[in-house]
């Protein structure tokens, strides 16, 4: 079926194009499909074969023919070359048909998009049927405290940060990062949702204290975040 329709195709080359180089053209067409397996690589040899056709119709009509240049390209070690083209207009039914198998490979690529079901279309053609769905983390909920709450730089604080989960999820897992500004000063695990850590306030200007729980497996990263005084 699909040499059938590589046929077709080369019914869109010139004749002269058609004469010299159909049955190599033909063979190499043999020679990838057994190569190519699967349908993303299938694809994109078709893809391809398409590109060639556009490339060698516009190119072979912007060429001026002259016969100094045919000569030349017969003469060459049995090159395609865009000289041995015809100059001729291109047919009505061509174009009808370029337009339409365009429209349709198109309507299909947006359709997939719009309707994949939560899937890469791609990615879950070339995978199969147990494609991964791409699924965004459910962010949970965090609340940080320090003591004492008037902590200045140099200063011993104790940090402990709660992060629960939402709509009855599973207990969060991983680690908290202490964040002093935007810099990480220490850090902790999680132990049923919670942690506390006993660290040093980093000298210089006082910056506000954060905690970012990085996420695990079932929940993405969250942050408090502490006003500047």
């Amino acid at each position: 079926m699909s040499e059938r329709i590589y046929r077709a195709l080369l019914r869109l080359y010139p004749e002269r194009f058609r004469a010299r180089y159909g049955e190599e053209a033909l063979q190499l067409f043999r020679d990838r499909m057994a190569d190519e397996t699967g349908w993303l690589r299938q694809s994109r040899l078709w893809m391809d074969l398409l590109w060639d056709l556009g490339a060698t119709r516009i190119r072979g009509y912007r060429e001026t023919a002259t016969v100094g240049a045919v000569a030349a390209a017969e003469n060459g070690a049995g090159i395609p070359s865009f000289a041995s083209l015809e100059m001729q207009a291109v047919e009505t039914r061509f174009l009808v048909w370029g337009g339409l198998l365009s429209a349709v490979f198109c309507g299909a690529v947006l359709f997939a998009l719009q309707y994949g079901g939560g899937r890469l279309p791609v990615v879950h053609a070339a995978l199969g049927p147990n494609a991964p769905v791409v699924q965004a983390k459910t962010a949970p909920k965090i609340v940080f405290s320090y003591e004492p709450s008037a902590a200045t730089a140099g200063s011993v604080v104790r940090l402990h940060a709660v992060v629960s989960a939402t709509d009855g999820g599973p207990v969060p897992t991983g680690k908290v990062n202490f964040l002093h500004g935007w810099n990480i000063f220490t850090d902790g695990k999680l132990v049923d949702g919670e942690v506390t850590v006993v660290a040093k306030v980093p000298g210089g200007k006082r910056m506000p204290l954060n905690a970012l729980y990085t996420g695990d497996a079932n929940y993405g990263s969250v942050t408090s975040l502490e006003k500047p005084q």
